[in-house]
């Protein structure tokens, strides 16, 4: 579960609440994957788009856009996001 750890270089966007879980985090300007992943405390892989797409380790972000927190790859899964096994042809 993510936790705002609040504004910061890189991840000076807006949390949005549902009660008091993070459902989903607005980019600002400036805001780069790995800061926003750290800011509230998940691995790079659980960022993810409106439709439930996995960001990537450089993703291209846009102010506005909204990203959205899903559950952390595990095993093979893992490895290929991270690129730590080989995975087929890019």
């Amino acid at each position: 579960m993510p936790i705002d750890g609040g504004p910061r270089t890189g991840a000076a966007g807006v949390a949005e609440f549902d009660g008091d879980i993070v459902a989903s985090y607005v980019v600002a300007e400036g805001d780069v994957a790995i800061e926003i992943s750290q800011r509230f405390s998940v691995e790079l892989d659980q960022l993810a788009d409106a439709d439930g797409t996995r960001l990537g380790r450089y993703p291209t972000l846009y102010v506005g856009d909204i990203i959205h927190f899903v559950p952390q790859l595990t095993g093979q899964d893992a490895n290929c996001f991270y690129r730590s096994a080989y995975c087929g042809p890019e």
